[in-house]
């Protein structure tokens, strides 16, 4: 099925010059199953806003796309194995801002994402509700180098802030690559993965270790909330230089509980980072759901730090460290071990004794008379 706007490039240069505003598309009587509603093919300069897309198989395809502000849309219903926004392209296709929008699924189609990003780099998503679709945000990676950029990753550079990927079908944010591909340098602040029949996050990496390391590296996590998933909250398979940091973890392998973790760590993760985290113990959230708060199973873990987390109202326990690499595991707390954790108290000084009255003395030194 074709594209409903196809606008695309003739000789392979920037087209300069696209905008958008106030559209609304609907589909016809038979359910898409090809082509998009809006196809951008090697554009520069886009402003696409207040659109309605109704049932799409892609809402927006944008390839080779750069300097795109892409805000206030609604997405309804993508078809299954469709996409709400997919972005794909090589070293053409970066400087996206995507921002204040919904993407709403349909339980009954299983989409293939909300969001999907494919050898392309340099995007914020910032403020978008993703709901009941396949999963929330895909970022996917089967290939080392960019077409027309050698050595370069293909998804890097991915900021996310303030989103939801909500009640979705599969996880709220994948993050994968295949065979020799790469990720790199993604970063979630203050994001909602919550109720979702997957994991909250699934990081899953290849065995192709690369020049630089692990295929998936520099990934962080910073105030994110992981809530009531019915697997774990954050599972990572192969990534490096990873970061969990004051988020809160709770609630997750609700269904069935005792069966998955907060935070799992599976296989070769190298320098990452859990430090300051609220994982079990979290506002009005079930407890005592997550089979441990943190997991790190053995395997070529090594140069990790777990630090300063509240693991309390886990099921089995709040950590289970399997890892047998260089590590600092320390500082971590749980309310229902039956210890009493107390500050040593400040030390008291001494009172000091009032000094004794001096005589008032006079001009010269002598004693004042009374």
């Amino acid at each position: 099925m074709r594209d409903a706007i196809h606008v695309a490039s003739q000789d392979g240069r920037h087209l300069h010059g696209f905008s958008l505003r106030d559209v609304c598309f609907k589909s016809a009587n038979h359910p898409r199953t090809g082509g998009a509603y809006v196809h951008l093919d090697t554009v520069q300069t886009v402003a696409m806003e207040r659109i309605v897309m109704n049932e799409p198989f892609i809402g927006f395809h944008l390839s080779n796309t750069t300097i795109l502000d892409l805000s206030k849309f609604d997405i309804r219903s993508p078809q299954v194995d469709g996409v709400g926004i997919l972005i794909d392209g090589d070293a053409d296709s970066n400087d996206h801002w995507i921002h204040h929008g919904i993407i709403r699924g349909n339980p009954s189609l299983k989409s293939r994402a909300g969001v999907e990003i494919r050898n392309s780099g340099f995007s914020t998503i910032d403020s978008i509700d993703a709901y009941q679709c396949g999963t929330g945000l895909l970022l996917r990676s089967d290939s080392f180098e960019a077409p027309r950029m050698p050595g370069r990753a293909q998804v890097e550079h991915i900021w996310t802030r303030s989103c939801s990927w909500d009640t979705c079908l599969e996880d709220g944010l994948r993050i994968e690559a295949v065979g020799e591909g790469r990720v790199r340098r993604v970063r979630s602040l203050g994001d909602w993965y919550a109720s979702n029949f997957g994991c909250g996050v699934r990081i899953k990496g290849s065995d192709f270790i690369g020049p630089d390391g692990a295929s998936i590296l520099g990934v962080d996590f910073i105030d994110a909330h992981s809530f009531v998933n019915h697997e774990d909250g954050f599972h990572i398979d192969h990534a490096d230089y990873w970061t969990i940091q004051t988020c809160k973890v709770a609630g997750n392998g609700h269904p069935s509980p005792g069966q998955h973790d907060g935070v799992r760590v599976v296989s070769r993760a190298d320098h990452f980072k859990i430090i300051d985290n609220i994982i079990g113990d979290t506002e009005l959230f079930p407890r005592f759901c997550q089979d441990y708060g943190i997991r790190v199973e053995a395997g070529s873990t090594d140069r990790y730090r777990i630090t300063g987390n509240d693991l309390s109202c886990n099921r089995t326990g709040g950590l289970l460290d399997e890892g047998t690499g260089r590590k600092i595991v320390r500082g971590n707390i749980d309310w229902n071990d039956g210890a009493t954790w107390t500050e040593e108290p400040a030390p008291v000084e001494p009172a000091v004794s009032a000094a004794p009255m001096r005589q008032a003395k006079g001009r010269f030194g002598w004693p004042r008379r009374a």
